[in-house]
C-alpha cells in the first residue's frame, strides 16, 4: 500500500511588506554601525532610509504632520555620520548575505561590470565627481562601478564602488575580483564596459589570465579599416605599437544585419577584445548580449533611489547601496515564490510580482509603521 506524499508546494504564503523588507533593514543594521543618542534608534533610522528608496522620496518630502517619522534635521545629522570607507568595505558583505544561499561554491559564473551615473550640479572639484558625456544638463556625475553575478536569467548585484580620480580602473577591477573570490565562486567570463578598453586594464587582465570580453573603442585608421567588413571574422591587433611594450589583442568583429528592425536596414559591426575566450563571433556576441540586460537593472534602480540634492558623497553612496539591496531583495523573492510550475527551465511569472507591486506592498507597511495619516486638515472650510 502506497503512502500519500504531501506536495512541497501545498502551503502558500502571503508576502507582507514586513517580510519583504526585513532582510534589507537587518543587513543594514548588522553591517553599518552608527551611534545615535536620541529617540531615533538605528533600526528606525534604516527603516526610514529604506522607505525613501521604495517611494523615491527625499527626507524633506517624507515629513508629515501627525506621523511618527523622525524629524528632518535628525535624519540628516545621522546620515552624515556614515563612513565612506566603511561602506566600501561592507557593501559586498551585505550583497553576499543576500545571495549566498542561491549560488554554489566553486561553480563558474558570468560576471558583468558597468557604471551608473547620478547627475551632479555642485563644485566641479569634488573628490568623487567625474566627467561624463553630457546628460540631464550636466557633464559632471557621481559615478558608481557595479559588479553583477549572472546566473542564467538571474542577475544579482554583488558590489558597488564609488568612482574617484584617485582610484584607477585597474584598482576597481582588482577589488571586484577579490569580492568574487570571497564569494567562493569562479569567473567563467567577465563582461566589462567599453570604458575599460585601455592598455593598462587589458594588460592587467591578460597578466592574471582572466577570461574577459570588452567592446572595442574604434580609434585609428587600421582599426577602422579592419571593421569595414560584410561578415563576422577574427583578427589580431596591436594596441599602441609605438611604445616599448605593445599589447597584442584578439579582436572579434561581429556583423549583424538589421533587416528592418526598429526601422533600420543594412548592417552593424560590433567589435570585441577577448582574452582566454572562444573566438567564435556568434558565441562572443551572445555572451556579451546578456550583459546588456543589466541596463534594465539601472532603470529599476532609478525608480527605487531616494531623492537628494546633497553634494556629499557619504550621503549619496548609502542611498545607492540601499537601492541595489532593495532590487536584489525583489529578484530573490521572485525566484523563491513566483517560479512557474512547469517542466523545463525555471521561468518567472512576471505579472504576479512586478517591481511596482513589490514597492506598493512595502510602502503600505511603512505607512502603517510610521502612522502616516491618510488625510490632511485644510486651512479653509470651502467646499
Amino acid at each position: 500500500m502506497t503512502k500519500n506524499r504531501k506536495s512541497k508546494n501545498t502551503g502558500l504564503h502571503t508576502l507582507t511588506g514586513a517580510k519583504c523588507m526585513a532582510p534589507v533593514v537587518k543587513s543594514l543594521l548588522k553591517n553599518i554601525q552608527i551611534s545615535i543618542r536620541s529617540n531615533l534608534t538605528p533600526k528606525l533610522f534604516f527603516e526610514v532610509l529604506t522607505s525613501l528608496s521604495i517611494q523615491r522620496l527625499s527626507i524633506h518630502s517624507i515629513q508629515s504632520v501627525g506621523s511618527k517619522i523622525p524629524c528632518e534635521s535628525s535624519l540628516h545629522h545621522h546620515l552624515k555620520k556614515i563612513n565612506l570607507k566603511t561602506l566600501k568595505k561592507v557593501n559586498p558583505i551585505m550583497f553576499a548575505e543576500q545571495i549566498k544561499h542561491l549560488i554554489k561554491r566553486g561553480k563558474k559564473y558570468e560576471f558583468a561590470v558597468d557604471f551608473t551615473d547620478d547627475p551632479y550640479y555642485g563644485d566641479k572639484n569634488g573628490d568623487y565627481v567625474v566627467g561624463r558625456k553630457r546628460k540631464a544638463s550636466t557633464n559632471r556625475f557621481f559615478s558608481y562601478a557595479t559588479c553583477y553575478l549572472i546566473d542564467g536569467k538571474r542577475k544579482f548585484t554583488i558590489a558597488v564602488l564609488p568612482i574617484s580620480s584617485a582610484i584607477s580602473l585597474v584598482d576597481t577591477l582588482t577589488t571586484f575580483i577579490k569580492v568574487i573570490d570571497e564569494l567562493g565562486v569562479k569567473i567563467k567570463v567577465l563582461c566589462i564596459d567599453r570604458e575599460f578598453y585601455r592598455h593598462t586594464v587589458l594588460s592587467y587582465l591578460e597578466s592574471i589570465k582572466i577570461t574577459f570580453i570588452v567592446p572595442v573603442k574604434v580609434q585609428g585608421k587600421k582599426m577602422t579599416e579592419s571593421l569595414q567588413v560584410q561578415s563576422s571574422y577574427c583578427f589580431k591587433y596591436i594596441m599602441n605599437p609605438q611604445i616599448e611594450e605593445p599589447l597584442y589583442l584578439d579582436i572579434v568583429a561581429c556583423v549583424k544585419y538589421l533587416k528592418g528592425k526598429k526601422g533600420k536596414n543594412g548592417l552593424e559591426v560590433h567589435a570585441f577584445s577577448v582574452g582566454n575566450f572562444t573566438l567564435e563571433p556568434k558565441k562572443v556576441s551572445k555572451t556579451y548580449k546578456r550583459r546588456f540586460s543589466i541596463e534594465s537593472s539601472y532603470r529599476i534602480r532609478n525608480t527605487s533611489k531616494p531623492r537628494t540634492s546633497s553634494k556629499k558623497p557619504q550621503v549619496r553612496y548609502p542611498y545607492t547601496i540601499i537601492s541595489f539591496l532593495v532590487q536584489n531583495c525583489w529578484i530573490i523573492l521572485q525566484w523563491k515564490y513566483f517560479v512557474k510550475r512547469q517542466t523545463g527551465p525555471k521561468t518567472i511569472d512576471d505579472d504576479k510580482f512586478r517591481f511596482d507591486t513589490f514597492k506598493l506592498i512595502v510602502w503600505n507597511y511603512f505607512a502603517k509603521l510610521f502612522q502616516v495619516p491618510n488625510g490632511v486638515t485644510t486651512l479653509s472650510n470651502i467646499l
